[in-house]
């Protein structure tokens, strides 16, 4: 074992060639006095400076134009820039450009954000640039206009990273926002909340955000999100679906899509407005619109190749706007509805069905479930969409004024063809099952040619194969259409289940298809009992009726 080292005389061994004049050994005389406290405390006294809230926000840039030497301290620390506040009554650029440089030489090290806000629409632009940077949050204070102090390590006991995941932002009238502001009208939910999520490494955060509108899209970068939630909460709030469609451009990766709007006429521009861009959503999964007006030019303006769910919700309008909701040339299918069947609601049944013809004809995303409640089309938007919804497992439908036209189409069919040099092929509605035969039914049923029969000159094609719309359709709701006819129904759903069980049973590919899992009608007034008995025969317990 060695000997024990002699502290004293390894410094003299080690030093014992390096001259250290005497004026500079011991005496300090010629430093002012703040240059001779040592670094680490100086960087102490750099840190209460730029942590007192009462303090000026710029601390470490105002103490590194001291002196060269306090400068290389300060950028040399991640410590002095641990505290970022910000205020709304800055220019953006200079907002965006400080938290950059904060974020910067903080390096990795826990942030403390304190933001003080003037005017709550002004907060969202502010944070953009910081929610990357979630789980690097330690503190969050809020102050001015709304105030709220959250310790963002409580959302994290077992030291989860924080990831932004959700935004829901409420557009309330200036008077509803003056009550909350004052504590008499809506409760304010806090900024900030977490849920934890079901990777164990992780937690989610949700942002709650009550604005008068929507930020210009002047203040706006890029947010990295999976659930965004837009709402009006009254009918003070002008809707303005042309600034929305630009807020959802700094939304690239979207999955889910949330707008509950209002039914009422879009604002009145000075002149015609641009045609908004077309928003892309690469990522998007779930849509839902929900009372408005502008269902048209959302979906006309959004690309969302990888949408599943489409949910259309109260946009039935019996009135029309005066001011036009869509101030833009006519496109294919604009024209009145040949069919000339009876709705409550033309003007929207229009607009709803151009809006998702024009989503299909831009993405043809692989639309799995459509649910229409309060929502409808023409007939020839139906027939249109049904051609090319090949991807679609459910359809529900609520309170539609759909007539037995479009209950057909739901029946297996044979091409028909147009004795011409051009030999056009059509789609023809196959009289009774599967195999021709609709004699087990207890009443005596119209075959869908009889409801709605082409014209003398276009003959089924023998050759042709018996085929339905929507082939991957296993669940069918029907509710409260009050138009429909039970027997339309039973013929229709009847023929097509006889025909999908046998073509699966079989295995026919060239007619590939799937079997009808659930179909429920439920509050059509025309289907009585006896339609329920002769539909219930073919189903099973796969009709539900309650």
């Amino acid at each position: 074992m060695s000997p024990a080292l002699n502290i004293p005389d390894f410094i003299n061994t080690k030093f014992s060639g390096m001259l250290i004049p005497d004026s500079y050994s011991y005496d300090l005389s010629h430093l002012t006095p703040i240059d001779r406290l040592p670094v680490e405390l100086l960087i102490d006294i750099f840190v209460a400076c730029a942590r007192d809230l009462d303090g000026s926000p710029f601390a470490p840039l105002v103490l590194s134009h001291v002196c060269r030497s306090w400068r290389d301290i300060i950028f040399s620390c991640p410590r002095i820039w641990q505290f970022l506040s910000l205020s709304d009554t800055r220019p953006h650029t200079s907002t965006d450009y400080q938290s950059l440089l904060w974020l910067q030489y903080s390096k990795l090290l826990p942030l403390d954000v304190r933001i003080e806000v003037t005017d709550v629409d002004r907060l969202l632009p502010l944070l953009i640039s910081l929610f990357p940077h979630l789980h690097r949050w330690r503190r969050w204070h809020l102050t001015g206009k709304v105030t709220e102090d959250v310790d963002f390590t409580s959302f994290s006991k077992d030291g989860s990273r924080a990831i932004l995941d959700d935004i829901q932002i409420t557009m309330r009238g200036a008077g509803e926002l003056q009550d909350m502001d004052i504590n008499e009208g809506p409760h304010r939910y806090p900024v900030f909340a977490a849920t934890q999520s079901y990777v164990k490494s992780l937690h989610m955060v949700s942002v709650r955000l009550d604005v008068l509108t929507l930020p210009p899209s002047f203040s706006m970068s890029a947010i990295r999100l999976r659930n965004l939630t837009i709402s009006e909460s009254t009918m003070e709030v002008v809707s303005d679906p042309v600034r929305m469609l630009e807020f959802l451009r700094f939304c690239p990766s979207l999955q889910t899509f949330h707008y509950y709007g209002f039914p009422q006429e879009p604002p009145s521009y000075p002149e015609p407005p641009l045609r908004p861009p077309i928003v892309s959503l690469p990522h998007l999964r779930v849509l839902l619109v929900r009372s408005t007006c502008a269902v048209r030019i959302i979906l006309s303006h959004i690309s969302a190749p990888f949408l599943n769910e489409l949910y259309l919700e109260h946009t039935n309008m019996e009135f029309e706007p005066d001011i036009a909701p869509y101030p833009y040339d006519e496109e294919d299918g604009d024209s009145d509805d040949e069919n000339h069947d009876f709705s409550q609601s033309p003007w929207s049944d229009h607009a709803t069905g151009m809006g998702l013809r024009s989503l299909i004809k831009r993405c043809n995303p692989p639309l799995v479930v459509l649910a229409m409640d309060y929502a409808d089309m023409r007939t020839k938007d139906f027939e249109w969409c049904f051609d090319r919804m090949g991807s679609l497992r459910e359809f529900r439908i609520v309170a539609s004024d759909m007539s037995d036209k479009v209950i057909t189409m739901l029946a297996p069919f044979r091409e028909v063809v147009i004795p011409s040099p051009s030999s056009s092929h059509y789609p023809y509605a196959e009289d009774g099952d599967a195999s021709g035969s609709d004699s087990e039914s207890s009443g005596s049923y119209p075959s869908p040619t009889d409801i709605f029969s082409p014209p003398s000159a276009m003959i089924p094609d023998p050759s042709a194969l018996l085929r339905v719309r929507m082939p991957r359709l296993t669940s069918l709701q029907l509710w409260n259409c009050q138009r429909l006819s039970g027997d339309a129904i039973v013929h229709a759903l009847r023929s097509r289940t006889r025909h999908t069980d046998q073509v699966v049973a079989e295995g026919r590919k060239e007619q590939w298809c799937l079997k009808i899992e659930e179909i429920a009608v439920i509050g059509c007034s025309d289907f009585y009992p006896r339609h329920a008995v002769d539909l219930g025969a073919t189903l099973g317990n796969r009709l539900r009726l309650n």
